[in-house]
């Protein structure tokens, strides 16, 4: 059943719409808008699964559709990464709103069966699910994707590697390999100086935070690859 959030991009007709691009950042913004939850950003998160699993949906368009599920599921630990400064100054804590609780619950519900698929997609899409995983080490343990995550960071190249190595201390709860890989993958990511998660933020969210960047620049390269 079609969502109300998500109505108009199964009824609209597509010449209405300019592109892909242009399709899916309406899609972006009506679930995330201005990249914040809102009490209806949970009603779609099953649709969005179910269209990630059809298998008729091309990789790099399923890449994009993992990538937004798991930022939906992570928005409210990176906001709370990204403004520490100022929820310590107003001695806030990381405490998060009922809206980010409710759609990190509902990311995490079906967390499990799209980490499932890890072993037949391509390494782009593995790249999103490696996200998932990060954000619900529960799940990807349960799952036992976690170990094939550290193999994969093997075989990639630097930047990529470092992602992954990333992704393994957070879903592999490593504390101690965290603060590295965290250093390691700032170090190698082309992030602005401002958009580094404040000293303040807890170390996993901090590193969900960075985690996030580097794949938009990875899912980036895929669509600039393939679309031109």
């Amino acid at each position: 059943m079609a969502m109300r959030v998500t109505n108009w991009w199964l009824s609209e007709e597509a010449t209405q719409l300019k592109d892909d691009r242009e399709l899916l950042a309406r899609l972006h913004d009506s679930v995330l808008h201005q990249v914040r939850c809102t009490p209806q950003t949970v009603e779609p998160i099953e649709l969005l699964a179910g269209v990630f699993r059809n298998d008729r949906v091309a990789a790099p368009f399923r890449l994009w559709l993992v990538l937004l599920i798991a930022e939906i599921g992570t928005v409210g630990r990176r906001l709370a990464a990204q403004d520490a400064d100022r929820r310590s100054a107003l001695e806030l804590g990381v405490i998060l709103s009922a809206h980010e609780l409710a759609v990190e619950r509902a990311v995490e519900a079906i967390a499990r069966v799209l980490l499932r698929r890890w072993p037949d997609e391509c390494e782009a899409v593995r790249c999103g699910l490696a996200f998932l995983s990060a954000a619900f080490p529960d799940s990807a343990y349960e799952v036992g994707i976690i170990e094939s995550i550290g193999e994969f960071a093997a075989t990639c190249e630097p930047h990529r590697a470092a992602m992954l190595t990333l992704v393994y201390a957070l879903a592999s709860a490593e504390e101690s390999a965290l603060p590295y890989s965290y250093k390691a993958a700032i170090t190698i990511t082309p992030i602005e100086l401002s958009d580094i998660p404040s000293p303040l933020a807890p170390a996993v969210f901090a590193g969900l935070d960075v985690l996030h960047r580097m794949l938009q620049l990875e899912s980036g390269l895929v669509f600039a690859a393939t679309f031109g």
